[in-house]
């Protein structure tokens, strides 16, 4: 308005010699716009800063700007969608807590969680909670048109990375050395707020949640750092080289489950070659 305002008095002036008043008009639109503006700072601006802060201790900053720009078709009472699901473990935590100090177990799960979380957010997840040493995330909820399960991986293959710079770090200040399992599985689940009252949770149920807790756990049995489900494996595509792993019945599953080892991704755009590779590796046998 102060650039029309200027902008038409230029044009009086200069076409008709006609002088307009410029200061008064000029000062009332800035005092006006200060003060509309100071006024949403202290009121909704401040509202709207409390509530990123607290998403952005959940979920990635771009995540945040998706939620912010659709708080008015945004609710939290249930959906149901497809996610892609990833549990992480710590292994022989229970050992590491009879044989460490409490604050030393403290600050080694404030290093590894922070660390954890960061990679996930990088990867546009979502950290629904830590259960003790162990980390649940999900991909796709607020981003249903990318491909979550490639995120999912990826953020796997650089946490299993960055536990190994984590424990070259705690080597050199006396600390051992912690391992960690993946589970990834792609499904439909429910996620929305939880519970009634003075308890209310936001989260995701549903059986594929809890078929990722039970590809975790195959870890330990086939000593592997990444196991991900068939419908995950499905989704990623040529750049993601996995190994078959076989069937296996799945505790609480009728039938057996096709599972995968996830080794590595690739960057580059592979060639006839490699996928040919990549296939012969995710083939059972």
């Amino acid at each position: 308005m102060l650039a029309v305002y200027l902008a038409g008095a230029f044009v009086a002036y200069r076409g008709a010699h006609f002088a307009m008043a410029i200061v008064a008009p000029c000062l009332g639109l800035v005092l006006s716009f200060g003060g509309s503006a100071a006024a949403r700072y202290v009121t909704t601006g401040r509202e709207l800063r409390q509530t990123r802060g607290v998403l952005d201790r959940y979920v990635a900053p771009q995540l945040v700007d998706y939620v912010m720009s659709n708080l008015d078709n945004f609710h939290l009472n249930g959906d149901k969608r497809e996610l892609t699901i990833l549990i992480s473990d710590v292994r022989n935590f229970t050992t590491m807590t009879e044989k460490s100090e409490p604050m030393e177990l403290i600050s080694l799960l404030d290093d590894y969680l922070s660390a954890m979380t960061e990679i996930i957010f990088r990867h546009n997840g979502i950290v629904d909670k830590f259960i003790g040493d162990g980390i649940l995330a999900y991909w796709g909820a607020f981003t249903p048109e990318s491909n979550h399960a490639e995120h999912a991986a990826q953020a796997a293959l650089e946490m299993i990375e960055r536990v190994k710079e984590l424990n070259v770090q705690w080597a050199k200040e006396g600390k051992g050395p912690i391992a960690i399992g993946v589970g990834i599985n792609t499904g439909t689940v429910i996620f929305g707020n939880i519970g009634r009252g003075k308890k209310i949770e936001f989260t995701v149920i549903g059986d594929a949640v809890n078929l990722a807790a039970r590809l975790e756990g195959l870890n330990k049995e086939f000593q592997t750092s990444i196991v991900i489900g068939e419908s995950t494996r499905d989704r990623l595509g040529a750049k993601a080289e996995v190994r078959a792993l076989g069937g296996v019945k799945v505790k609480g599953k009728t039938i057996e489950t096709s599972v995968f080892e996830l080794v590595r991704w690739s960057t580059a755009v592979p060639g006839a070659n490699e996928i040919a590779k990549i296939s012969e590796l995710s083939s059972p046998g």
